[in-house]
């Protein structure tokens, strides 16, 4: 009778810590461990991931994103395991002013929607306490004052009073987040 002694390795191990929950525009370090004598590591898909061989990559997805990662150990066995990001838009991604004042002297002069992971406004439209609409434009981008309303109604000065608006976000990752307050134009 002859006997044998096999080492069985354990097998490789991917602890996914949790799911994360991102802003649109922002990233975040995939939260994984691993088991020891892990070789080699591959991630998939490649988009937007700072590396895809490494055990830890930075991921700033614009939508939510599975990334799976396939670990070979020393031994050659192989595991994978998911993590999911999920990107959302929220009031962290946007900020419309509350009041302005159009007097050309460079400072505040111009109502307009501000972001960071937002596409695109839709449309934003301002109403006098009449229910009138006194500016409105659709399709432009976030963050240019060029873009945004000077203060005037039918080529003269608006008055001084708090406005309605309505702004629709479009995010990064496509999602339309409409937005209704109030702008009080002061001169």
């Amino acid at each position: 009778n002859t006997s044998r002694s096999v080492l069985v390795p354990p097998a490789p191990i991917i602890n996914i810590l949790n799911n994360p929950v991102i802003p649109v525009g922002t990233g975040v370090t995939l939260p994984v461990t691993y088991g020891p004598n892990i070789a080699t590591y591959n991630w998939t898909p490649v988009l937007n991931l700072s590396c895809t061989d490494c055990p830890t990559p930075f991921a700033n997805p614009k939508s939510t994103t599975k990334y799976t990662v396939t670990v070979n150990d020393i031994y050659g066995c192989t595991i994978s395991n998911e993590v999911t990001v999920t990107v959302v838009c929220n009031e962290n991604n946007y900020f419309i002013p509350n009041t302005f004042s159009p007097n050309n002297d460079g400072s505040n002069d111009r109502f307009y929607p501000r972001g960071n992971g937002v596409a695109r406004i839709q449309s934003m439209r301002i109403f006098n306490r009449w229910g009138e609409i006194v500016f409105e434009r659709r399709n432009f981008v976030a963050n240019d004052p060029n873009l945004g309303w000077d203060g005037t109604y039918k080529g003269k000065k608006g008055e001084i009073v708090t406005y309605i608006y309505i702004v629709e976000f479009v995010c990064d990752n496509s999602v339309i987040i409409p937005f209704k307050g109030n702008v009080t134009l002061s001169r």
